[in-house]
């Protein structure tokens, strides 16, 4: 019997059974979404971090109607295969669906109070890379920074973690490690940032 743990270790253990090779799946020639190369990278830091988590989308013909960047992004670190789910769509129906998918996440909204919690926790845990979320550090500081004009508007009692960090230039790799080394040491919680 086929253990398909080992066979399929990015794919999230309860949709394994949905794997089909990447090689037969297609990309969408008429996908009205755009994957530029950030949203690839994007995609690329969720997949290496948490796996496949939920299933594409595709059609008889194994065209990817849900699910595009996903493919994409899987095929760049060689990933063999992705977990599908088989729609009976076609036609007309199909492609409304395609649209549909990409449409809906756009009329959606962001709670900024709980965004700007959520993701300053996530910066200030050292052990979790707060990049893999898709928001890059400008990104993040902005969301804290408008969630906190708001609390100082209409929210009082917002809750977001205080930061407090410190930045060191340093001349050169060697010294960074030195210095990270001796922080660690005293007690200190560090982590590298190279810019």
């Amino acid at each position: 019997m086929i253990n398909m743990n080992t066979l399929h270790p990015n794919i999230e253990s309860s949709i394994r059974d949905l794997a089909v090779p990447i090689s037969q799946i297609h990309t969408d020639e008429n996908n009205v979404r755009k994957h530029p190369e950030e949203n690839l990278e994007a995609i690329k830091r969720s997949l290496e971090s948490f796996g496949q988590q939920k299933p594409i989308v595709i059609d008889k013909h194994k065209t990817c109607l849900a699910g595009n960047g996903t493919l994409l992004a899987a095929r760049a670190p060689g990933w063999t295969h992705l977990a599908a789910v088989a729609s009976e769509l076609s036609g007309t129906s199909a492609r409304a669906y395609a649209i549909a998918d990409n449409r809906t996440t756009d009329t959606s909204q962001w709670d900024e109070d709980k965004l700007a919690s959520q993701l300053a926790a996530l910066q200030n845990d050292m052990d979790f890379d707060h990049l893999t979320t898709g928001f890059n550090d400008q990104q993040i500081e902005d969301a804290i920074s408008k969630a906190m004009q708001i609390q100082n508007i209409s929210q009082p009692d917002i809750d977001i973690p205080d930061i407090c960090q410190v930045l060191v230039a340093c001349q050169n790799e060697s010294q960074q490690k030195e210095l990270f080394e001796r922080l660690e040491e005293e007690g200190y919680t560090c982590r590298i940032l190279t810019l």
